[in-house]
């Protein structure tokens, strides 16, 4: 039991107990799925109430993340006109650092690529 209680580490990211409310179903965002203050309001008293880790079912942000992980402007320079491909290869690499507690960046523009 006391180990629900400690603090754990997932990925090089610092949780301060092991609670962890899964993603269920709330009624509360609109129907298009966007949040709503009611919504956002939840997710605030879970946390202040001491849930180490809130899932919220959601894992399609990794397919848009790793180009901004790259270039954080991109969406600007599309904005702008400039369509140019995104030179993020999405090749994973960016995750790697964060799982040995380096922070997030892009493996493959470090090395020149």
């Amino acid at each position: 039991m006391d180990n629900l209680f400690s603090p754990g580490l997932i990925n090089g990211m610092s949780l301060p107990n092991r609670f962890v409310r899964s993603a269920t179903w709330e009624g509360l965002a609109t129907e298009e799925g966007a949040v709503t203050p009611r919504l956002t309001d939840l997710m605030v008293r879970l946390v202040g109430g001491g849930v180490g880790l809130i899932t919220d079912g959601t894992a399609d942000y990794i397919s848009m993340s790793r180009p901004l992980i790259r270039e954080p402007g991109l969406l600007n320079r599309w904005k702008s006109g400039d369509l140019t491909r995104a030179a993020c290869l999405s090749d994973n690499r960016c995750f790697q650092p964060a799982r040995e507690g380096d922070g997030v960046y892009c493996v493959t523009e470090k090395r020149g690529v």
